[in-house]
């Protein structure tokens, strides 16, 4: 019998980490399921020319179901780019990549929000130091809230972060990661910070950890840090000089940089979505302290410790370096946490089910939206 098929479109930036991290999650998740997964990456394969770009932009934001984003590529481009896959199932990865029209109806849709884009955009907006940057993210965050509740009809919703799927009225899927290494030896460093150094939220939990780093030392000195993650700021490097912290603007391997540490902060105070931060540093045995934003993604009961003040934080660390007991304990309950919520055999059976509706028009899963209108956000 002939596998199914299953397209995933993308916009396709190799810089934006989270959404190659997102697209390999759905390539394996239905592999696993026994499906051929193609991906098409809407940059390399139905770019729009950049003189195009700017009137389809003006054009988005007057259409229902289109966001200015969507402008950078040509919809007639995907729509004959997915009638010669002839998949059975498209997930299209976040709004930026969507446009009506463009899916086989012979498809089953998944429409994969991933996070609250909208109330992403306007806390990055809130977070810009350039007025002209944080106005382009405030028009971005309108047009967004619009698709948003824009009713996407016999579509599939999914967003990755748990809060986020309750707001959306959508399912949540999560991101799924595999089992990864600790090296034998001790590590290099006692506390590790990761993430995409340019990204706003990581760039102002940078900074958050600056100030509060002349308390920890107090407490505690000698304590050190490494921050790991592409793209650092010049205020990023700055901060990492003036308080001797260790940079790794590349690493080559998630294994190695987990594997550098004693512990992991997350201290966003800014956020949506799944944070991957936190499952990487989970099945790789790595006890974490995190903000409360963070659990939004991977639900509240997430195995990890919660510290909500600067002092809140310091105190975590330091008790959490001086008992390797609770520190091993910890780290136990967040793999046994990705075995139970996350893992690839978990999720196969959610995408096996999706695959099951594709062969039999008509159907619907649980939780799925085929066949009604979701309910919109207020």
């Amino acid at each position: 019998m002939r596998r199914p098929k299953v397209a995933v479109v993308d916009l396709g930036r190799p810089s934006a980490l989270g959404a190659t991290r997102r697209v390999e999650s759905w390539t394996t998740v239905f592999s696993s399921a026994g499906a051929q997964v193609e991906v098409v990456r809407l940059l390399d394969e139905c770019a729009a020319a950049p003189h195009h770009v700017l009137p389809a932009a003006v054009r988005a934001c007057l259409l229902p179901g289109r966001v200015p984003e969507s402008a950078m590529w040509r919809p007639s481009r995907l729509r004959d780019r997915l009638a010669a896959l002839d998949p059975q199932v498209v997930v299209v990865t976040t709004a930026r990549s969507f446009a009506p029209g463009t899916v086989p109806a012979s498809a089953r849709l998944v429409l994969d929000y991933v996070d609250l884009l909208s109330a992403n955009y306007d806390r990055r907006a809130r977070l810009a130091s350039d007025p002209a940057r944080a106005a382009a993210f405030r028009v971005l965050a309108r047009r967004m809230a619009r698709f948003e509740r824009w009713p996407s009809g016999a579509a599939r919703r999914v967003a990755a972060g748990a809060a986020d799927a309750a707001a959306l009225g959508a399912e949540w899927v999560p991101n799924v990661v595999t089992a990864g290494a600790r090296p034998s030896g001790p590590p290099a460093h006692d506390v590790l910070f990761v993430g995409t150094l340019d990204y706003s939220p990581n760039v102002a939990a940078v900074r958050r950890l600056a100030g509060l780093w002349p308390r920890l030392q107090e407490v505690r000195p000698g304590t050190s840090l490494l921050v790991a993650g592409s793209r650092p700021t010049p205020e990023v490097r700055r901060l990492v000089d003036e308080h001797g912290w260790t940079m790794w603007p590349d690493f080559a391997s998630l294994d190695e940089v987990y594997g550098a540490a004693r512990l992991a902060v997350a201290p966003l105070t800014e956020g949506t979505g799944i944070q991957n931060k936190v499952l990487e540093a989970a099945v790789r045995g790595l006890p974490q302290v995190v903000s409360p934003e963070v659990l939004a993604g991977v639900g509240s009961d997430f195995p990890a410790v919660v510290a909500r003040t600067d002092e809140d934080i310091v105190a975590e660390v330091v008790t959490l370096l001086d008992d390797p007991v609770r520190r091993c304990e910890l780290a136990d309950r967040g793999r046994r946490a990705i075995d139970d919520r996350f893992s690839v055999q978990r999720w196969a059976a959610w995408a096996a089910e999706v695959l099951e509706e594709a062969r039999t028009p008509g159907t619907s899963g649980a939780g799925a939206t085929h066949g009604r209108i979701p309910r919109l956000i207020p």
